[in-house]
């Protein structure tokens, strides 16, 4: 299995579409930032003043890309029968799965996080990071981010090895992407997107959005120009639930994964 895992990481970093895909991504986020953060003419504000302002908008359309990750971490050896051949050669499925999985896992969850994460990081070298909001209390949002996005990760995991056709993944990009402004949008009429907004933990997508959406006050002054007042700690409950449900449902949609794997005729 550690051999399997060893390639499939080699396999990943050396993926032209997975490198082509992490460059454009990053572009359009940065000139979408510099383009949302223009002050028509005047110093442009710093990192941490402009990040709760344009991070929620990164993490929605950045939910979708574990989508299209997983698909080609796992679903390039069900396309060309790989795996078949591996089982062929004596392999366990266990081997195959888990040496898939897990490479997936971790670098599907640090490649989404750096994406949301660098094109602030950049921005922030250009213009100062200023202190609007601590740096350690940044940290650890996006460290938790890894968290739900590795859950998430897991469900595409189980949806491949399920129907084992790689253009499942990435087509979901188009449900996901709705699905996570939906879940983020206080106006929205689901009752169980309504209800995983406010209840950590329920769906991975809310979870992760909600981690990038700082609790804020404006105030004005006299001539009515706003600003605003962040409160950047997270409750302890928050922390928690992220971590256990997270936890929790990856291990739930491996071992589903593995089930259904092991019971499969691989045809």
């Amino acid at each position: 299995m550690l051999d399997i895992m060893r390639y499939q990481f080699r396999q990943l970093l050396r993926s032209r579409t997975a490198l082509l895909l992490f460059f454009l991504v990053f572009a359009v986020f940065f000139v979408l930032l510099f383009l949302t953060t223009a002050n028509y003419g005047e110093p442009r504000d710093f990192m941490t003043a402009v990040l709760p302002k344009t991070l929620p908008f990164i993490a929605v359309f950045s939910s979708a890309l574990p989508g299209i990750y997983i698909g080609i971490a796992c679903g390039d050896d069900l396309a060309d029968k790989t795996i078949n051949h591996e089982l062929t050669a004596g392999r366990s499925r266990a081997a195959s799965l888990l040496g898939r999985a897990v490479p997936a896992l971790i670098f599907v969850p640090l490649m989404t996080a750096a994406l949301c994460g660098l094109p602030f990081v950049l921005y922030g070298i250009l213009y100062g990071a200023g202190d609007t909001i601590p740096l350690s209390a940044i940290a650890l949002r996006f460290l938790l981010m890894l968290f739900p996005l590795m859950r998430l990760s897991a469900f595409f995991i189980l949806l491949i090895f399920v129907v084992k056709k790689q253009i499942v993944s990435i087509v979901s990009v188009m449900v996901i992407t709705p699905i996570a402004l939906s879940a983020t949008s206080s106006s929205s009429t689901s009752v169980l997107l309504a209800t995983c907004r406010r209840v950590h933990g329920m769906l991975s997508i809310s979870d992760f959005i909600n981690l990038s959406i700082f609790d804020s006050w404006r105030t004005y002054d006299l001539k009515l120009n706003e600003y605003y007042t962040y409160y950047p700690e997270l409750p302890a409950s928050q922390i928690a639930l992220t971590v256990i449900c997270s936890l929790v449902m990856t291990a739930v949609y491996l071992l589903l994964s593995y089930h259904y794997f092991h019971v499969d005729d691989m045809n």
